[in-house]
């Protein structure tokens, strides 16, 4: 997330608190009819009990005959460790036209979260989030999509590496993980997708307050993903 990418570009560990808010848009494998669009924020306050953390984002996928969009939100108590719970819907709308009908698919997904920190020395840190299932809703023609099972990343110096596992809907486990060097107020890096194949450069850059991140992933057959996100934050500070 845009808070880790600002922790990792600081070369130490935040401090709690502060908010951020970004957006960013895209084309999935470089096809005109399938433009992404995504809002987030997130909020953590520096104070009172627990240390509550907020975030939210929403994402849109395609146009016309085909929309997919994703609505989520995870409040989440403590530092070490970090209890939290995870909501997810995705509305998925096909047709319309004439010869069309309107289908519209509705699911949502409610997980515990549980997060716990390592810091073996001042310049390093690791952080992992297991995801544990606790009810989901909603059935339809399109098949759901990944879910998350855990979420890890880590980085000392000028090094960092993040992991992701998620179930695919036919019970296989999905692994991503992603690559980052970073020197001065920005990093490069690599993204792939071991069940995929997706794989492409990432580039961070920061700026004061201001957060710019791309990626250029390919995909083995169906063509290239562009993504450019944008964000603003205290990044661990108190206040704006």
């Amino acid at each position: 997330g845009p808070a880790a990418v600002a922790g990792f570009l600081a070369g130490r560990p935040l401090a709690p608190g502060g908010v951020w808010v970004g957006a960013g848009q895209g084309h999935l494998y470089g096809l005109p009819v399938l433009p992404m669009l995504a809002l987030e924020a997130g909020l953590q306050f520096d104070a009172g009990w627990g240390q509550p953390a907020l975030t939210v984002a929403w994402q849109t996928l395609g146009e016309g005959l085909f929309v997919e969009s994703q609505y989520q939100a995870h409040l989440q108590l403590g530092q070490v460790p970090a209890l939290g719970l995870a909501w997810r819907s995705e509305v998925m709308r096909t047709g319309g036209a004439e010869s069309i009908p309107l289908q519209t698919d509705f699911r949502w997904h409610l997980d515990a979260t549980i997060q716990g920190q390592w810091r073996p020395t001042a310049g390093t840190l690791v952080q992992a989030r297991l995801w544990l299932p606790v009810q989901e809703s909603g059935k339809g023609v399109w098949s759901a999509g990944p879910q998350r099972m855990v979420q890890a990343q880590g980085w000392t110096g000028a090094m960092a590496l993040a992991l992701a596992v998620d179930r695919n809907p036919d019970q296989t486990p999905g692994v991503a993980v992603e690559w980052n060097w970073g020197a001065a107020s920005g990093s490069v890096g690599f993204r792939f997708d071991m069940t995929t194949g997706l794989a492409g450069p990432v580039v961070n850059w920061q700026q004061g307050r201001l957060l710019v991140r791309t990626s250029h992933l390919a995909h083995p057959r169906l063509g290239t993903t562009h993504r450019l996100q944008i964000g603003l934050g205290a990044w661990g500070a108190s206040r704006w």
